[in-house]
């Protein structure tokens, strides 16, 4: 599966939760407001959708994994498109193990980030499919 197809499925995945999310707020107009007692009581998200973007996330390769992290960086516009390799490596430096790195992906609001890293790739004219080559 090619790096733009994964960046796809990852942000339908996380869009599909963040859906829920915005559900499960609307149903509770008190969210925010909630004290952790009552925020302990309501009923867990357990969709079908989060289970399935973290279990896609854990079971890709380590590299892409960087690569998804770095692309999400991008996206938040913590560095640009002429520091794309120090950037991988500085998430591989940062996170070892590939588990911390999709952790840390899976913490972040995934469904935002990445359309930006396209976009900021496409005008330099850098094909997402062979990023680091």
């Amino acid at each position: 599966m090619k790096l733009a197809e994964i960046v796809e499925r990852v942000v339908a995945l996380a869009r599909a939760v963040d859906d829920l999310e915005q559900e499960r707020r609307k149903a509770y107009p008190r969210f925010h407001a909630m004290t952790m007692a009552e925020f302990a009581r309501l009923p867990k998200v357990t969709a079908a959708e989060k289970t399935e973007l973290h279990g896609f996330v854990a079971g890709l390769p380590p590299a892409t994994i960087y690569m998804l992290v770095m692309l999400m960086n991008l996206g938040r516009g913590v560095f640009d498109t002429e520091d794309l390799l120090a950037s991988y490596i500085e998430v591989s430096d940062r996170c070892p193990r590939p588990k911390e790195a999709a952790n840390y992906l899976l913490s972040k609001p995934i469904n935002q980030y990445p359309a930006g890293a396209l976009r900021c790739l496409s005008k330099a004219d850098i094909d997402v499919d062979r990023v680091l080559e």
